[in-house]
């Protein structure tokens, strides 16, 4: 505080019982003695600013704007999360709803992890590559102090092979093996980067032993590497520039498909470019899928498996989800520089770091840099309903010779999406097209029942069963 108009300067509070959090947003005076301030803790109230040490009251009472930066969840316990948050430690959250959580790490949380094969191997992360382990998934000890990477840096878990993987200086990355017994560190190089540094991680799904590594900066455009043995003597398996990006923008994230491991989703975090990429050749191209999305910066992307509805029943099913910097969208269906995005409507608009999904119970987790973790629990499509066909919509639907005829009707209809689904529901393929008569090559499917469910512009519809 100064007292006379700016020429010395006093300090008032500390972060003490009667001080506020660290890291000031916001000051507002409401009157000559009563100040509010907005900081990394929230919201603190002084109503003595006039005295010599002024006091601060937390008035956080179930007002939740924890800054999240990444978190995890356990791979049994419902409700059991490890989160990392700015300036508000490495928290364990043990509840649902507006709840306390317990500091397992100290000051700045950045992106923990928890092993999904082994819930009691805990990571928690602190800035830069200063990293603790839990192996009972209560007292964390320091197994690595390192100061190179990014600020907060990006890593990802190995649970097969006890590895963790993170950022390091350019053309580096840093890895701690050994994490279930005496931990080990060391600097790995890969030139390929160049003067790129490490943005993004991702383990591969497929391989073991090897990562995908999203490099950025340097002056250069955007790279993905696929890198193998890298718990070993690591090589490039598989590389390639964004065509498109600009030099120097950031590579947020890599998703890989657990059905098809030829296909990544990347995002990047800038104002200003194209923000969501993907590849269906193992990483060797990519192409946008940004369609009807914002400019703004894109941070997490989570594959669906087919039978996920993430809009609720009936309104489609798979497709991907997203973390921006407006919350979470989503979509059903990819289709290039068509593809249509929706934001959840009863999601915060705040930026949005990390989504993660875990299958054994459909929950989905969404760490927020502002309104703390959301999660949901998403529908699964059990079957396809057996609804009344729009009249004119479509004439007949016709499986022969290995191929699936649609005769369309004379309806008002300009584009329609065709969907097959197998008998248990499970989304076997989708594509939008003109409207109008189609030939679907089946030869790639078994023998046997299939469902047919083709849906119009005008909300038109018509499903039937037929045999291969």
């Amino acid at each position: 505080r100064s007292t006379n108009g700016g020429n010395s300067w006093t300090p008032i509070s500390n972060s003490g019982a009667t001080g506020t959090h660290v890291d000031q947003h916001q000051l507002v005076y409401v009157s000559n003695s009563r100040l509010i301030v907005g900081n990394d803790g929230g919201i603190y109230v002084s109503d003595n600013m006039n005295a010599g040490t002024p006091t601060f009251v937390n008035k956080n009472n179930g007002f939740n704007v924890t800054q999240f930066y990444g978190a995890d969840f356990h791979p049994t316990t419902t409700d059991y999360f490890l989160a990392g948050a700015q300036d508000n430690n490495t928290l364990r959250l043990n509840a649902a709803g507006v709840a306390t959580g317990t500091a397992m790490v100290g000051g700045d949380g950045a992106i923990p992890h928890i092993d999904q094969t082994n819930g009691n191997l805990q990571i928690g992360a602190y800035v830069f590559n200063n990293y603790y382990r839990s192996l009972n998934g209560s007292g964390f000890g320091n197994i690595a102090s390192n100061n190179n990477g990014q600020f907060i840096n990006p890593s990802d878990l190995d649970d097969n092979g006890k590895v963790l993987y993170a950022g390091e200086a350019a053309g580096k990355f840093f890895r701690i093996t050994n994490l279930t017994g005496t931990p080990v560190s060391s600097v790995q190089n890969v030139s390929l980067m160049g003067a790129r540094e490490v943005t993004a991680v991702r383990v591969d799904r497929s391989q073991a032993n090897a990562v995908w590594f999203g490099a950025s900066f340097g002056n250069l455009a955007p790279m993905i590497l696929q890198v193998g043995d890298a718990n070993g003597t690591p090589s490039v398996f598989n590389f390639a520039t964004i065509t498109g990006a600009p030099a120097n923008a950031n590579v947020s994230s890599i998703e890989q498909d657990p059905t098809n491991f030829n296909r990544l989703i990347v995002t990047l975090s800038n104002y200003g470019i194209t923000s969501i990429y993907q590849s269906l050749n193992g990483g060797s191209t990519f192409q946008s899928i940004e369609g009807n999305l914002p400019d703004m910066p894109v941070y997490w992307s989570v594959i669906l498996p087919s039978n996920i509805e993430p809009n609720g029943p009936g309104n489609g099913a798979g497709g991907l989800m997203i973390g921006t910097e407006t919350g979470v969208w989503f979509t059903t269906n990819v289709n290039g520089a068509s593809t249509n995005w929706q934001p959840y409507a009863n999601f915060p608009n705040v930026r949005t770091d990390m989504i993660r999904y875990r299958a054994s119970d459909r929950m989905i987790l969404a760490a927020t840099h502002g309104r703390g973790l959301w999660t949901a629990v998403l529908t699964q499509a059990t079957g396809v309903s057996n609804v009344t066909a729009t009249r004119d919509f479509i004439k007949y639907v016709s499986a022969q010779n290995n191929r699936l005829s649609i005769a369309v009707g004379n309806g008002p209809t300009r584009r329609m999406t065709v969907e097959l689904f197998d008998t248990r529901g499970a989304l076997l393929h989708r594509e939008t097209r003109a409207y109008g008569n189609a030939t679907l090559p089946l030869g790639a499917w078994a023998h046997g029942a299939y469902i047919v469910r083709l849906t119009g512009d005008k909300n038109e519809v018509y499903v039937k069963q037929f045999v291969k």
